[in-house]
């Protein structure tokens, strides 16, 4: 790459220039055979931008745990972030869309896509299903925002509407997605899954907790 001047790369976002000190704004991660860019914790006392992309978290690795590897004509990775739920389905999928109504994470998203080969995944800008309308997927993942609170500083991490509402639309949206016989998989635990699935027409619906492969299951409450 040729050299370019510090000017371009704090327009670009890539790091921030004060004086004679400059800082990078994104870091570049390795995982499973990926390297991924995501946006740089800031330091103490620094407040996140709202935009913030974070990089691969403890519910980033459970949801690909407990997502089925087998081969997949079209997956969906629902609210993508960097993108890396989209990348590790790339393998065992003809097709990947990745959708996110975060513009940077679409970006960072693209660029961790490009950064890797990876050809077969395409990225979208929208909000939930907006960006997939009328389509079906044979797999779908998503890892919602997953704080509950009354909170809306960070688009990655608050959703705008009340309790885990969020969780409960992806679930009741996503089932008019799905192709026939094929599977969706959440990051986030969510009461009565199959009812709600159910309830959104889908048929054959078996609910799986999230927990990783060899964890022990939860005692039995006594009667």
């Amino acid at each position: 790459m040729a050299p370019t001047a510090l000017a371009d790369w704090a327009s670009a976002g890539l790091v921030a220039a004060d004086g004679d000190v400059v800082r990078p704004l994104l870091r570049l991660r390795p995982h499973r055979g990926l390297l991924l860019a995501h946006d740089a914790p800031r330091g103490e006392g620094e407040p996140l931008p709202a935009d913030f992309v974070m990089g691969v978290g403890n519910s980033s690795i459970t949801l690909s745990e407990l997502t089925v590897r087998r081969h997949s004509r079209r997956t969906l990775d629902l609210g993508t972030g960097c993108g890396v739920q989209a990348l590790l389905a790339a393998p065992h999928s003809d097709t990947v869309v990745a959708a996110d109504r975060n513009p940077r994470a679409v970006a960072l998203a693209a660029f961790n896509a490009a950064l890797n080969a990876v050809a077969s995944v395409e990225c979208r800008l929208g909000d939930l299903f907006a960006p997939v309308a009328g389509e079906r997927f044979d797999l779908i993942v998503s890892n919602p925002p997953f704080v509950i609170s009354p909170d809306r500083s960070y688009v990655y991490r608050d959703a705008e509407v009340e309790g885990d509402s969020i969780c409960r639309e992806v679930v009741r949206q996503g089932a008019g997605h799905l192709a026939e016989g094929r599977r969706m998989v959440r990051g986030h635990r969510l009461r009565r899954l199959g009812d709600l699935f159910r309830g959104a027409g889908a048929r054959g619906v078996r609910e799986r907790l999230d927990r990783p492969h060899g964890a022990a299951r939860p005692p039995r409450r006594g009667r």
